[in-house]
């Protein structure tokens, strides 16, 4: 079972990075999104895991809940960056190397400029800028900052975060696509259907409790038949 919680665990990685930005669709249609990947995840533990069967019902509602509780986890930590900005791997114009991925503070700044073009150095300096002021002031308003101080200003009625316009005069506002109690509904939901899903599948891991033999009663004073 360790060897079908890491794989799931490894296959979960790249689908809850993915589920930080599916989840940003707007009517929260991207909780379908936590179900049916979560299917996908559950299935391949379930697959993996199979050699194995049957195991106890503790262990395979643990493994599922903990495949879960680490895509979720991943997820989480994509929506922090997809504000944030961070660096992929990729192609580019050098070849394959590390190149930054604009967050959403970056484009704050950057669309504050809708008539102006950028070279790549001043594209380059406006996402660095951003990203820094963004880490800065998240810590100066919801401490201890970085993660959990993201989870913070997106789980209370957040007041916008504040950034330098960089190549220009005065400042841009930051906000979350949601907050405060409408966040915390999503991100609940979220969970349960994403782990819901998972656990649906890896459950069948474990036999299920066979139901009591009915035994006719039997009446003593009848005469024994031959």
């Amino acid at each position: 079972m360790f060897r079908a919680v890491l794989i799931g665990c490894v296959v979960g990685l790249p689908v809850g990075w993915v589920l930080a930005t599916l989840i940003m669709l707007p009517f929260m249609l991207g909780l379908f999104f936590h179900m049916l990947l979560g299917l996908l995840v559950g299935a391949v533990v379930y697959r993996v895991g199979s050699p194995a069967m049957p195991v106890s019902r503790a262990i395979a509602l643990g493994a599922g809940f903990g495949v879960a509780l680490a895509v979720y986890g991943v997820s989480l930590a994509g929506e922090y960056y997809n504000v944030r900005g961070y660096s992929l791997y990729r192609s580019g114009p050098g070849g394959w190397a590390w190149y930054p991925v604009e967050g959403d503070a970056a484009q704050a700044v950057r669309h504050s400029f809708p008539d102006r073009s950028f070279s790549r150095e001043q594209l380059e300096s406006l996402r660095r800028t951003a990203s820094e002021a963004f880490v800065r002031e998240l810590a100066a308003k919801y401490p201890p900052g970085g993660f959990i101080g993201f989870l913070r200003w997106c789980a209370s009625p957040s007041r916008p975060i504040v950034l330098p316009r960089v190549l220009g005069e005065g400042t841009q506002e930051c906000k979350p696509k949601r907050s405060g109690t409408p966040w915390m509904i999503r991100m609940v939901l979220a969970w349960v259907l994403l782990s819901g899903a998972i656990v649906s599948q890896v459950a069948g891991l474990s036999p299920r409790p066979q139901a009591p033999e009915h035994v006719a009663p039997t009446n003593e004073s009848d005469p024994p038949r031959i």
